[in-house]
């Protein structure tokens, strides 16, 4: 069950730096921590109810070539079947060593059998040069062979 979780929590640190006001893609790669804490319901549940929580790093590196690192603390857990398109839900708070602050809501469709999801989510600007800035994100998250960390890559862009 800590796989189901840990692939859409892999995006966690991602996308959000400083910069101008104009609209601004990216691409990232993250690396997935073991996970912080979990609370699992497994006994009577035809699947795993539960959440996960865990911390992440990350590299964005912006269209014009800027690199900027990132560390995020998240939150992940599942969806009753059928209530949902996605397998999961998450939130992330994101922050830049210069204090910068925002937030990540997400959902991902997981697939166990290769231990690998893909996850899509809005962002949205807390504190910092992005306060009050909206964007989007995608990415691609693929767990360790032991369930306990992983990686991500993706896509995203910060609206005006």
């Amino acid at each position: 069950m800590n796989y189901v979780l840990r692939v859409g929590i892999a995006s966690l640190a991602l996308g959000f730096a400083t910069g101008t006001a104009n609209a601004e893609s990216f691409t990232f790669t993250t690396k997935i921590a073991a996970p912080s804490n979990s609370v699992m319901i497994t006994e009577g549940m035809p699947k795993p109810v539960g959440a996960i929580f865990g911390n992440s790093e990350s590299i964005t590196t912006y269209a014009d070539g800027r690199k900027v690192a990132n560390t995020a603390s998240c939150a992940q857990w599942t969806l009753r079947p059928g209530s949902s398109d996605f397998d999961t839900n998450g939130v992330c708070t994101y922050t830049e060593k210069n204090g910068d602050v925002a937030s990540i809501l997400f959902g991902c469709i997981l697939d166990t059998k290769t231990q690998q999801g893909d996850c899509w989510g809005g962002l949205q600007g807390i504190s910092g040069s992005r306060k009050d800035k909206t964007g989007t994100i995608s990415w691609h998250s693929v767990s360790s062979a032991d369930g306990k960390s992983g990686t991500a890559t993706g896509v995203g862009r910060w609206n005006d």
